[in-house]
């Protein structure tokens, strides 16, 4: 499933397919519940068996209340793990978080990233469109 969220974390539209294939052999609570966030298919109840640094943006996310999964979203350390929330957000990130993310891929090295959030940024994307 690694690699499903490190696609969605790039703006690659990926459906799990790998998991899918094996998802009637696992059992793992957790495993499950990161696929429902991973498809934005979370339940409340997958919420408490995702690793602790999703639980809060998982949670908003499910209520629908993205003012506080944007929020949720700045507090999140891990890196890689920002990354495939914010993409999570879709069109519902605010600009804030977007530069934010920005900030932290490049910060990281994350290239891939960097570029995807770089031509996603609002203000960016204007710029890009000025270029062209």
């Amino acid at each position: 499933m690694g690699k499903c969220a490190l696609n969605i974390s790039v703006g690659i539209t990926d459906t799990c397919e790998e998991y899918k294939n094996m998802e009637e052999f696992i059992e793992d609570k957790k495993l499950k519940s990161y696929f429902a966030l991973l498809t934005l298919s979370i339940q409340k109840e997958d919420i408490p068996h995702l690793p602790s640094q999703y639980q809060d943006f998982s949670l908003y996310l499910y209520e629908k209340d993205y003012v506080k999964a944007n929020n949720s979203l700045l507090s999140i350390n891990k890196a890689t793990s920002a990354l495939v929330c914010a993409s999570l957000l879709g069109d519902k990130i605010s600009t804030a978080s977007s530069n934010a993310i920005l900030k932290k891929a490049s910060h990281n090295g994350y290239k891939k990233a960097s570029l995807y959030w770089l031509k996603k940024s609002p203000q960016n994307a204007k710029r890009i469109l000025l270029l062209q």
